[in-house]
């Protein structure tokens, strides 16, 4: 928990009536997301008017609005309906992870058109700050790959490919692999053979074409069949 001077204001503002907490910051961003229970939430447990100044809300008002004076009930609703200010150490924290998000979504879905092979995190990192690339930590990572690809292409060629396979895995291995299968797609065409076996034909972006094929061959010991179409 912080101490109270590095606390921030969670506020709702209700018919010109301020209700303010004060709180942890990256808690109550867990709070939102269901990841931290209230209590490491507050800082205070109280519900202020000026959280700043230290005036409280009056429990005639918390009636009026809210229907109750229950703390936990006020804090819920302030901290999912309201807004939580956020700290400099927040905010690059969040930018830091997203830009994260983005060299490994590059990193694992793309390859080099030039070579046909994956793009290690390391060039995709050095591309982005050779260009300067900017990622918002308020956008997700499919809402902007589309304009960072375009930034990068001039300094880091990018082709976003996929590969088909046909998989028959033989019944002794075929449940293992059926579920590391799953973890990396959904087969457009799948089968149970009448031997127990398995049987699929799926797209794998190239970027992890080669890390799918060995996680299979080292899950059946090399007794599978993998036919790229």
């Amino acid at each position: 928990m912080v101490n109270v001077e590095d606390a921030v204001i969670a506020r709702l503002v209700r018919d010109n009536e301020h209700f303010e907490l004060l709180v942890d910051c990256e808690k109550a961003m867990q709070y939102r997301k269901g990841e931290a229970d209230l209590n490491e939430v507050l800082v205070v447990e109280e519900i202020f008017k000026n959280a700043r100044t230290g005036d409280k809300q009056s429990e005639e008002q918390l009636k009026k609005t809210f229907q109750t004076t229950s703390l936990q009930q006020i804090a819920d609703n302030i901290l999912k309906k309201g807004e939580i200010q956020l700290t400099a150490d927040y905010r690059k924290k969040q930018a830091e992870g997203k830009r994260k998000k983005v060299v490994a979504f590059i990193s694992r879905n793309a390859i080099d058109p030039r070579t046909n092979t994956p793009i290690p995190l390391t060039r995709v990192e050095l591309a982005m700050e050779e260009t300067k690339t900017h990622v918002d930590p308020n956008k997700s990572v499919e809402e902007q790959i589309d304009k960072i690809v375009d930034e990068l292409r001039p300094v880091l060629p990018i082709s976003f490919e996929k590969k088909g396979y046909t998989i028959t895995v033989p019944a002794k291995s075929a449940g293992k692999a059926f579920s590391k299968i799953m973890r990396y797609g959904q087969p457009k065409e799948q089968k149970w053979l009448a031997d127990g076996g398995f049987y699929c034909k799926m797209s794998i972006p190239a970027g992890i074409a080669e890390e799918f094929i060995n996680d299979l061959n080292k899950l059946t010991g090399g007794e599978i069949m993998i036919k790229e179409e």
